[in-house]
């Protein structure tokens, strides 16, 4: 059983209320929306935990409500600099409509998921945990995916941590450079 967190935003990243649930098996949005312009409730981990977060990704949360893809498939690395290679992208509708706000609202989520081939090799996440003072980051994955660095990063030692205290931060700074347009 894995435990998901539905937060619902109004407006400019003003937090609503807050729902915890417990899911077996399908993941479900819980919300209600009053007619008020509401941004649709996005799920994330339970905990800004490395073990919650690997949760959220064995689980593919950020493939369903509240969340979109960039691509519908898999697309090539985009520019020469990024480390990534073939990934698809996934951002929740609260980094959506608030990727103009410093720092981003509570809750605003990116996931990015890494392949060779068509094999699931890693996942970056950014995650602006609700009073954190800067982004979290969350990284695995093979040589030379979660940095310019040659080294790997294997699901039970990911990079890890906030702002630029880690690779992710110092070479995003506080940025998501995948736009969605809301």
């Amino acid at each position: 059983m894995s435990e998901v967190q539905h937060r619902k935003h109004r407006g400019a990243g003003r937090m609503g209320r807050l729902v915890t649930v417990a899911f077996v098996g399908v993941i479900g949005v819980i919300g209600c929306d009053d007619g008020g312009g509401d941004i649709e409730p996005a799920a994330v981990p339970r905990a800004a935990e490395a073990a919650a977060i690997l949760d959220f990704l064995d689980d593919r949360v950020y493939a369903g409500d509240g969340w979109r893809a960039e691509t519908p498939e898999p697309r090539p690395r985009d520019t020469a600099v990024s480390p990534h290679a073939r990934v698809q992208v996934f951002q929740n509708e609260i980094l959506i409509h608030g990727r103009d706000q410093t720092p981003y609202p509570p809750d605003s989520m990116a996931v990015k998921v890494m392949y060779d081939g068509d094999e699931v090799v890693g996942h970056a996440v950014l995650w602006q945990v609700p009073d954190a003072p800067s982004l979290t980051w969350f990284c695995y994955g093979p040589t030379n995916r979660c940095g310019l660095a040659e080294q790997s990063h294997p699901r039970d030692a990911p990079v890890f941590g906030d702002g630029t205290a880690v690779v992710c931060g110092q070479c995003h700074g506080g940025m998501v450079f995948t736009e969605i347009t809301p």
